[in-house]
């Protein structure tokens, strides 16, 4: 079986920018700039807009823009193809790959906090204010950005 994973240099170079960009922001203007940056694609349901990131060629490639009354509070997407049967040939696959994106995310952003539980989180807090956090669970790796805005709210929430 062959599974796709984006690069560590692509994952951190997407969250590279978003943690670059003006916040807060509408949801509104990250759809457009990430159609304009990454090729996203909008789709329409429900008279919602929901990005998607067609062009990684990923098994799922939706991308998940998370909204307080703030503004948007996280922008994420699936990093690697999901995995339907885990076996120890796919483990394996993703552990390597997420290895080497939190290696990259430690050669630009420094050590991160980690975590090993149910899944595997690497995270990354900025003086900004915002948050980046890669995550491996047994079928798949995920990449979130935290705005400053989101992280103001998990905050107050106790997290």
């Amino acid at each position: 079986m062959t599974w796709r994973v984006l690069s560590p240099v692509e994952v951190c170079d997407f969250l590279d920018f978003w943690r670059s960009q003006t916040w807060p922001m509408v949801a509104a203007d990250t759809h457009a700039l990430g159609a304009r940056e990454f090729g996203w694609t909008l789709e329409v349901e429900d008279d919602e807009e929901y990005p998607m990131a067609y062009d990684y060629g990923l098994t799922i490639p939706d991308v998940s823009i998370s909204s307080v009354r703030e503004g948007v509070s996280r922008v994420g997407m699936w990093v690697s193809d999901v995995i339907r049967e885990v076996t120890t040939e796919s483990t394996n696959f993703l552990g390597d790959n997420y290895a080497l994106m939190v290696r990259e995310g430690a050669s630009r952003w420094g050590k991160p906090s980690m975590y090993r539980g149910v899944r595997r989180r690497a995270t990354w807090e900025f003086d900004a204010g915002g948050k980046i956090l890669l995550s491996l669970s047994d079928k798949a790796i995920v990449a979130d950005f935290y705005t400053p805005q989101g992280v103001e709210v998990d905050r107050r929430a106790g997290y």
